[in-house]
């Protein structure tokens, strides 16, 4: 009896041992589906640029500019967004969703009573792009619609900047050179000195959102808007407006300034989505600003 009970121990020693080595020897469903099963979440918190593009027609793309926060798999962001030619942005935008492995969810709500664009796609393994798609359903700013969508990382934009920009008003050509602080919190110092212009030396603060920066004087008279092109900061498509007599005579103009220093080592080299919107995103941020208005 005592030998039969040492052999049965001996082949249940066996059996563990043996299903033990099987089990090393396959992947779990988490490694099968990679991290978009399990694992721990993406990291998406950051400055995205987020282009929409229609299945109904180019008129209807959307330059979506926000700042994500993150909280484990939970991702928000709220008084961080900016809309192009969407008939349904009324300054309440909220963005709020989860990341699970490399897979992430969100929904882009307008506002109590209005449509709520939902979300879905992935994230890039070197977490600085993500693609997916999105629907909107009808609602009483738009009708129902749907599509594609592509986002850019952008990092820090702190760095010296220099160019130009022409008034709408008088077609002075004004130089420029800005040299520009960001914080870990997104905000934004900017040193400006220029010639040609009502103003010579200008200090400027405001807030980095996705790829544009949102500068103005200490009253709101002076705003400044620019969008980058591509993460490295390489160029800036600029705007600005003077109101009252800040620098002499209301004006308004536009222009392009260059980054005047190397890029971070190791920031990504790929350029952003190409953006039709971004003038009309420019224009609509500084019409909107301390009630300032383009001529």
């Amino acid at each position: 009896m005592d030998f039969m009970r040492n052999i049965r121990a001996v082949l249940f020693v066996v059996a563990i041992a043996a299903a033990a080595s099987l089990s090393a020897c396959f992947p779990n469903v988490g490694n099968i589906l990679g991290d978009g099963g399990s694992g721990s979440p993406a990291s998406v918190s950051g400055k995205w640029s987020i282009m929409l593009t229609s299945s109904h027609g180019s008129t209807n793309d959307v330059d979506l500019e926000a700042n994500f926060s993150q909280s484990t798999g939970a991702i928000s962001a709220a008084q961080a967004v900016i809309l192009s030619s969407s008939p349904c942005e009324f300054g309440t935008d909220f963005i709020q969703g989860t990341v699970k492995g490399s897979t992430v969810s969100f929904t882009l709500a307008f506002g109590t009573g209005h449509p709520t664009a939902s979300f879905s796609g992935s994230v890039s393994s070197d977490g600085l792009s993500m693609s997916g798609t999105y629907k909107l359903p009808s609602g009483d700013c738009s009708p129902s619609d749907s599509g594609t969508w592509a986002a850019t990382k952008f990092g820090d934009s702190s760095a010296s900047y220099s160019g130009s920009v022409v008034s709408a008003v008088t077609n002075t050509t004004i130089t420029v050179l800005a040299a520009v602080q960001e914080d870990a919190s997104n905000g934004l110092q900017a040193n400006v000195t220029l010639t040609g212009g009502g103003c010579s030396m200008l200090t400027l603060t405001g807030t980095a959102i996705g790829s544009v920066l949102q500068l103005e004087n200490a009253d709101g008279t002076i705003a400044v808007v620019a969008q980058a092109s591509a993460p490295t900061y390489a160029t800036l498509a600029t705007k600005y407006q003077i109101g009252g007599t800040s620098c002499g005579l209301a004006d308004n103009g536009t222009g392009a300034l260059s980054k005047v220093v190397p890029a971070v080592v190791g920031r990504s080299t790929a350029s952003a989505q190409g953006n039709p919107q971004s003038h009309s995103l420019l224009e609509k941020i500084l019409t909107t600003r301390r009630g300032l208005t383009l001529e």
